[in-house]
């Protein structure tokens, strides 16, 4: 037979009648089967239909006979209900579930005619609140105290979940009732050195800080003075130790050469003639290790701000397509947009353009761009250096699909550079026996202002430097920003500059940061240029930053809000000394801003900063750097204690709220 027997009375005995006579007993016939009450030999029982397969519009109604099946079409906009055997309408999606008051599971039948029962696994009931069979976890209406005691929990009607009846923001839940006193959600708690704090029941995120500059470690920087951590988690990491050198703030840094070919003085070039596609041009590549590389490049690409050289040796591996893109994009939003934040660019070779070579003369595998400030001292200030406002571009980053996302916007951090030593440099190009001892150092506080350009050119969606710096902020030290040298640990390296970076921003945008309306150089300056134009007019050292005290600790309080889960938004007070600026999108197709969560990178709303888990055991940090804590109070609370010295703890009691929750 097909489909399910159905045995249809008078209602149908007209539509029986009606197949009989257009189909006759030539209709469709059923599969053989045993005799029925149609009588000895007949096929099926008059009257009765199933659905036909062939068709989800038409039925099959035995015939009057009981030999044979006659086609009968569904009325319009009905379909044959395979569990009814009978037309009508489709009223689920086939296989959909759903959940009864009672706790039954419903799955919609083949046909999408009719729900049917589908009971459960053993111990399980169907949950409305998730549409799929739950585990009972707890007796209707009984209550308890929620995971970060911020609300009373009470057992849903069936058993399968807690509903949660958030608490006042400044009270906890102790004894499954709103009870006990306690810090106000998201307020921050101060906490100074050697000094102790209270804590009821919750959970709680902690930013401890250091404004001493320095290269030692604090020893029990934390302590637990009474009682004991919820759930400790693992171990803390190994105590930090300190990778940098002392700084020699004063010394000449190692991109300014200070040697025997060092000359005082010299005429300055006339206006370098006005250089077309196709003209060709010797570079001395500046080498990690000192040297310079001679190599001959063609000027493949011309625009009104930008030349784009290429390393002879290096054309073959380059599309032309690529370089006009990036000369593009340098051109039209890059130079102007750079500009228009932080100052003008020298000219000293009277081009009116910055030229790019692209080389792979490059000894150092960890660069992708470079500049040297010594290119706009007169030629043979400083031996066989080149001439001009030049970047170096390594050939890699060009031909690498990855690099070349990034490519743009890592030429803006470059060209930062040409603006900031041309601004430091300029008085002395005549005569650099005067530069000051003062003038060069800071280094990674350069690089951080550098890598703002980066984030703010609009040309990428995210800074990984910045991203890597957030992911280890045990490695923060404010000494790292007045280093004179580069680290040679590659990853201590690329930390320090990202930890500059969000260092810098922090700084330029509590000065009142810029407005960006779209591209180029439509900029308003609402603050942020005073502060970038007083940190490239300072001597290097702490005073050409504001005084560490009244900014240091409470950046170490906005990177802590940052890190709270997306729910804690609207309880952190409002204040800006406690906000980074959002990320917006720029109309050169990247982002502006700094990056504080993974939405830029992978969709997630999850922050950035990594807190780490504590079990109560005494923590230690850096002098003069920041660590970042994550750990949860029971119900007889607990009293934490801050080290002494100069360290200080910002305390931050959160919640993790599902929306709706409150």
């Amino acid at each position: 037979m097909r489909g399910t027997r159905v045995f249809v009375g008078v209602v149908f005995a007209f539509v029986v009648v009606m197949a009989a006579a257009c189909s006759g007993d030539g209709g469709d016939t059923a599969p053989a089967a045993p005799a029925t009450d149609g009588g000895i030999g007949s096929l099926c029982t008059p009257g009765e239909a199933s659905c036909r397969q062939e068709s989800s519009t038409e039925m099959l109604v035995c015939n009057s006979g009981g030999s044979g099946y006659g086609v009968v079409p569904c009325p319009n906009g009905e379909f044959c209900i395979a569990e009814k055997g009978a037309c009508g309408g489709v009223i689920c999606e086939p296989g959909a579930q759903r959940c009864r008051t009672d706790g039954m599971r419903e799955v919609c039948g083949p046909g999408g005619g009719s729900w049917n029962p589908d009971p459960c696994p053993a111990s399980m009931i169907c949950s409305i609140a998730a549409n799929a069979c739950a585990t009972v976890i707890c007796n209707p209406g009984e209550k308890t105290c929620s995971a970060d005691f911020a609300s009373v929990s009470v057992c849903s009607e069936n058993g399968t979940y807690y509903k949660k009846q958030p608490c006042p923001t400044d009270k906890v839940c102790l004894n499954t009732a709103c009870t006990n006193d306690a810090l106000r959600l998201g307020e921050i708690e101060r906490v100074k050195a050697g000094a102790t704090l209270d804590l009821p029941p919750g959970r709680y995120a902690a930013a401890l800080v250091d404004a001493e500059v320095g290269w030692g470690n604090i020893f029990s920087a934390l302590s637990l003075e009474r009682g004991a951590l919820l759930a400790p988690p693992p171990a803390p990491p190994p105590r930090p130790q300190n990778a940098l050198s002392h700084p020699a703030c004063g010394t000449p840094g190692h991109r300014l050469p200070n040697h025997s070919e060092k000359r005082t003085g010299g005429p300055r070039p006339p206006t370098v003639p006005a250089a077309a596609p196709g003209d060709k041009r010797t570079f001395n590549v500046p080498q990690h290790s000192g040297e310079r590389l001679s190599r001959n490049a063609v000027l493949s690409v011309s625009r009104d701000k930008v030349n784009v050289w290429v390393d002879e040796n290096d054309a073959a591996r380059i599309e032309t397509a690529v370089l006009r893109d990036l000369a593009d994009s340098v051109d039209k939003n890059v130079v102007g947009r750079i500009t228009a934040l932080y100052g003008k660019t020298t000219d000293v070779d009277g081009s009116g353009k910055i030229d790019m070579l692209i080389t792979s003369a490059n000894d150092d595998p960890g660069t992708a761009a470079f500049v040297t400030p010594a290119t706009l001292f007169p030629p043979g200030t400083f031996g066989d250096y080149d001439f001009g406002e030049i970047i170096y571009v390594v050939t890699l980053a060009v031909t690498m699909l990855d690099y070349q996302l990034f490519l743009p916007a890592l030429i803006a951090h470059e060209l930062q550079h040409l603006i900031y030593d041309g601004s430091r440099y300029s008085p002395y190009f005549d005569n650099p026996d005067n530069i000051p001892p003062g003038l060069s150092g800071d280094r990674y506080a350069v690089e951080g202002i550098a890598e703002t350009a980066f984030s703010w050119s609009g040309e990428a969606t995210y800074s990984y430097l910045h991203i890597l710096a957030l992911q280890n902020p045990g490695e923060f030290s404010l000494a790292s920003l007045f280093e004179n040298e580069y680290l040679e640990d590659p990853k201590s390296n690329a930390i320090a500059y990202g930890f500059g970076a969000v260092a810098i921003e922090y700084l330029i945008e509590q000065a009142g940061g810029f407005t960006v309306e779209g591209l180029g150089a439509q900029v308003t300056d609402t603050g942020g240029r005073s502060f970038i134009d007083s940190f490239t007019e300072s001597p290097c050292g702490e005073s050409r930053l504001p005084p560490l005290t009244d900014w240091w600790p409470d950046l170490s309080v906005a990177l802590l809000a940052s890190s709270l889960p997306k729910s804690m938004a609207d309880f952190i007070p409002a204040d800006p000394r406690y906000h980074f600026m959002p990320v917006t999108a720029d109309p050169a197709g990247g982002n502006r801003g700094l990056s504080m969560t993974f939405l830029e990178i992978n969709g997630s709303s999850d922050p950035v900063l990594a807190r780490t888990p504590w079990d109560g055991a005494p923590v230690d940090m850096l002098q003069g750097g920041m660590a970042f804590y994550d750990f949860a109070v029971g119900e007889k609370g607990a009293t934490i204690k801050v080290g002494e010295g100069t360290v200080s703890a910002a305390i931050i009691r959160y919640g993790d709220f599902a929306p709706g929750d409150r």
